[in-house]
């Protein structure tokens, strides 16, 4: 029983359906090794209202940012800072840390409300530097930052701000 090209070709595509099919299906399953490694914070695809930290806001108007007051930071460096917002992730933390972060927390140094859209609650992400590591709260998830990932979140006026209160 001989296949022609024609049939070897029908076959083809209906393997390749199935292939993609078996990956659409399949793939969170696969993805979910690598959520468990990184607490999400805001993910990618959001889009993102207001940005309030503790010395002024950023809102979405139409497709730029206003920034009160007017002297946190330009408009342009605005876009760029919630761009850096999107998709951030977190370390989380061991066991044996967590209780130490959560205490930490309570106080935090910096707490920043961020609304999404189609969120009618913002979200309170708590910010706490504590022995040169930067702990994050979202909820009761916490995570550690990077020291360069804060540098991209925060505005520098706000960093100075925290460090003039130290």
């Amino acid at each position: 029983m001989a296949l022609t090209r024609r049939q070897w070709n029908n076959i083809l595509i209906f393997a390749c359906l199935a292939m993609i099919l078996l990956f659409n299906v399949t793939h969170k399953r696969w993805l979910s090794g690598d959520a468990n490694t990184r607490l999400e914070l805001i993910p990618a695809e959001a889009i993102i209202l207001t940005l309030d930290y503790p010395a002024g806001q950023l809102e979405l108007i139409g497709q730029g940012w206003r920034v009160s007051p007017a002297n946190l930071m330009p408009e342009q460096e605005a876009g760029r800072l919630v761009q850096q917002w999107l998709g951030l992730t977190a370390l989380p933390l061991s066991e044996e840390e967590m209780p130490s972060a959560s205490e930490l927390l309570t106080e935090p140094d910096m707490v920043v409300r961020i609304t999404l859209a189609g969120e009618a609650v913002p979200r309170v992400i708590l910010l706490r530097q504590f022995k040169q590591r930067w702990f994050v709260r979202l909820g009761e998830q916490v995570g550690e930052l990077s020291d360069l990932t804060i540098r991209f979140i925060a505005p520098m006026p706000l960093r100075q701000m925290r460090a003039n209160d130290a």
